[in-house]
C-alpha cells in the first residue's frame, strides 16, 4: 500500500509539519483492502478547485469539502495497481473545523477517513448509510485525536 499526500494549495505550516497522521488515519482506514498492492493520493486543494472537479466529473455546480475517484482495476496490468485518489477542499475543511469548534488538522484527517470510505465503496446518500460511515470515521479519529472532557 503507497498513500501520497500533495498540497496543490498553501497551507499553514503546523499542517505540513503533520502530515505523518494524515497518511496514517488513510492507511487504517484502508488496510482492510484485501489487496495491498495499491496507490492512493490525497490530494489538498482549494475551494475553487474542488468546485471545479466537481462540475466537470460529477456534473455539480458547488463547493463540497471531500471527493474521492476509484480507479477502475481491471484497466492495469501493473504489479503497483492504483486503486483511487481523494482530493480534499483545504478552504472547506477551515470553515468546518471552525464551526465544529476542533483544529484544522482534525478535520483534514476526518474528511481524509471519509473519502477513504468511499474508496472501499462506502456510500452516504442515505441516512443509514452516513450514520454508518461517520461511525467508522470516528473509530479512525478518536485515537489520534481523544475528546478533551468538557469543565
Amino acid at each position: 500500500m503507497k498513500i501520497s499526500l500533495f498540497f496543490k494549495t498553501p497551507a499553514p505550516a503546523n499542517i505540513k509539519s503533520k502530515t505523518k497522521i494524515l497518511k496514517t488515519v488513510a492507511e487504517e482506514t484502508l488496510k482492510s483492502i484485501r489487496n495491498k498492492n495499491f496507490e492512493t493520493s490525497i490530494i489538498f486543494v482549494n475551494a475553487a478547485e474542488i468546485k471545479k472537479i466537481n462540475k466537470q466529473f460529477l456534473n455539480k455546480n458547488r463547493l463540497t469539502d471531500v471527493i474521492a475517484f476509484n480507479y477502475p482495476i481491471a484497466e492495469f496490468k501493473v504489479p503497483e495497481i492504483p486503486f483511487g485518489d481523494v482530493f480534499v477542499c483545504l478552504d472547506q475543511a477551515k470553515k468546518q473545523a471552525a464551526l465544529l469548534g476542533h483544529s484544522l488538522l482534525k478535520e483534514l484527517a476526518i474528511l481524509t477517513v471519509h473519502g477513504c470510505q468511499h474508496l472501499k465503496g462506502m456510500e452516504d446518500a442515505t441516512k443509514a448509510e452516513k450514520t454508518e460511515m461517520d461511525k467508522k470515521t470516528e473509530f479512525h479519529i478518536k485515537k489520534h485525536f481523544p475528546k478533551t472532557p468538557k469543565k
